[in-house]
């Protein structure tokens, strides 16, 4: 239940006092788009209590690093999580500094109890990401500050970049490039040897592309995958097969016919077009084409199949 609603502009954050004790009412506190986008998790303080950090695993693709002070309370709290089979989505640790062991940008949601924890406001905007949440007890409540998304980042919604096929980004956050956001395996290319993964595109604050770099073609699977990764931490957080059309090369104007919005992604198939959820790549619509559409563009709201036949 909502009991407070106010709004307080603060380091470029909006706030909104929500429902006390997050922790021990449990997920339904939560905003539920919040709860349903996955990513990865910071909780810090109390470690007496898994409910909230079992409920996020299970709502949605979390992995969720848990800071606290004292030894006793994460042996005690790691031993828990071993029994119920969660450790690995979940991880404790114990951490008494606060300055927090993370990227610039990289936490998609912070749950911060203030107990023998305190990292600074500045450290906890540093470590969030854009269109990151942050839920500060204060008082008898939480406040939740959300950190919009910057209007300088650009974004990639085509193989080659947008509509017109130019490659030249409208990103204005870029800088010279001096470290790593985040890795994913694997280190060699598990199937075609010059290049399993093709046409990553970005939308959203989410990454996606077509690879065969998948755990299920582990023992020589060839299978193409539409994967969906978070853009900031590269977390999965929905993966399903591609059958689809792969490049041909830019020269006859073809590519992996992809095209992502911030919710939605459109993908060849067959006979038609299929629209897919872009938070969990369930399908929503399937439009049919007269041929297998070999590219598609959308521009203006309006998307253009194209095939060899017209």
């Amino acid at each position: 239940m909502l009991r407070k609603l106010s709004f307080v502009i603060l380091f470029l954050f909006t706030s909104v006092f929500l429902n006390p004790d997050i922790h021990s009412t449990g997920i339904e506190s939560l905003p539920t788009d919040i709860i349903s986008r996955g990513g990865l998790c910071v909780i810090i303080g109390s470690a007496d209590d898994l409910t909230l950090a079992e409920a996020l695993v299970e709502k949605g693709p979390w992995v969720i690093h848990w800071l606290n002070a004292s030894e006793s309370a994460v042996a005690e709290a790691r031993k828990e999580l071993q029994r119920r089979r969660l450790y690995g989505r979940i991880v404790i640790e114990h951490w008494d500094n606060n300055m927090l062991p993370h990227a610039d940008n990289l936490v998609n949601l912070i749950i911060n109890n203030l107990t023998n924890l305190r990292p600074s406001t500045n450290e906890l905007i540093r470590v969030l990401a854009p269109e990151g949440s942050m839920f500060t007890a204060e008082g008898e409540g939480f406040v939740h500050h959300f950190k919009p998304r910057p209007d300088e980042m650009g974004q990639w919604t085509h193989p080659w970049q947008g509509a017109d096929g130019n490659l030249a980004s409208e990103d204005r956050c870029l800088d010279i490039p001096n470290t790593f956001q985040w890795i994913a395996g694997p280190a060699f290319p598990m199937a075609n040897r010059k290049d399993s993964s093709g046409a990553i595109l970005s939308a959203g604050g989410r990454v996606f592309f077509i690879t065969q770099n998948v755990p299920e073609n582990i023992g020589g699977g060839r299978q193409n995958y539409l994967v969906a990764r978070d853009a900031f931490n590269g977390i999965v957080l929905w993966s399903r097969p591609w059958d689809g059309p792969l490049s041909r090369g830019h020269a006859d104007g073809y590519h992996e016919a992809i095209v992502v919005t911030e919710n939605h992604v459109y993908g060849s198939r067959d006979d038609g077009v299929v629209v897919y959820s872009a938070s969990d790549g369930s399908i929503i619509d399937f439009w049919n084409t007269k041929s297998t559409p070999g590219k598609l563009v959308l521009d203006a709201g309006i998307l253009i199949a194209q095939s060899t036949e017209g």
